[in-house]
């Protein structure tokens, strides 16, 4: 079975690095890495052991897809280029789908305590995994949000995505909640280069995403709305 590792950049200086580490521990696998930039990039990522493609916009999963669309192989693996997710920890995921697995996932939290994130980063972490489960996520898996994960490629043609900007592993997973997944702990690093993308923005827009997508958050804005509605008429008919 042949592996595309799919790299979604931004001015990512340390992508070529990665690029080398995962050739020598997937070489024993038919396998290519595909590194998605976008037109926001500053400059088109320096790799020159890698498929480079360009997509256009500005949302994560948009360059997810992109690179699955040009990829013709049978497992797909997402990971961050900026060294936060080890490479070493690819053949464990990949091994995973070839064991019958349709997703295999990364998580920082699986029996351990999250290493490498700020007490911040695991507030964060905290609340929107604890959203994307009200949303209908299993409680079973531990990082519903990692951007660290290998599946099927059909896991991926059997998706209809929306699609989410950012979060493409939370849209998968509620959108096959009966699909095979597992999970593999890994030890989260510090960014090798450049500046985090995240942001207030980014935030906000992942639960918009999150809260148009879930029939459980609109069943809860329908029944906010009508409690509001009933107040104010209460509130008009004791003015009479």
């Amino acid at each position: 079975m042949k592996v595309s590792v799919i790299i979604p950049v931004r001015d990512e200086p340390y992508v070529g690095e990665l690029t080398k580490r995962l050739h020598e521990v997937l070489s024993g696998y038919d396998h290519e890495v595909i590194v998605v930039y976008g037109d926001k990039s500053s400059n088109p990522p320096l790799v020159d052991d890698a498929r480079i493609v360009k997509c256009y916009g500005d949302s994560l999963e948009r360059a997810i897809l992109t690179g699955v669309t040009v990829s013709s192989s049978d497992i797909i693996v997402v990971m961050d280029g900026d060294g936060s997710h080890p490479p070493e920890i690819v053949p464990q995921l990949v091994e995973k789908v070839m064991e019958g697995y349709d997703l295999a996932i990364a998580s920082r939290f699986l029996g351990q305590k999250p290493e490498g994130l700020s007490a911040f980063r695991r507030f964060v972490s905290w609340f929107f995994i604890k959203v994307f489960r009200f949303a209908g996520i299993s409680k079973n898996i531990t990082d519903p949000i990692s951007g660290f994960f290998a599946a099927k490629k059909e896991v991926f043609d059997n998706t209809v995505f929306k699609p989410f900007k950012w979060k493409t592993l939370a849209e998968i997973l509620l959108k096959n909640p009966r699909i095979k997944v597992c999970e593999v702990p890994f030890t989260f690093e510090e960014r090798k280069a450049g500046k985090s993308k995240a942001s207030l923005s980014v935030g906000l827009s992942i639960l918009y995403d999150v809260c148009v997508s879930s029939n459980r958050f609109k069943i809860l804005a329908i029944i906010g709305l009508i409690a509001i509605l009933l107040i104010l008429t209460f509130h008009l008919l004791s003015l009479i």
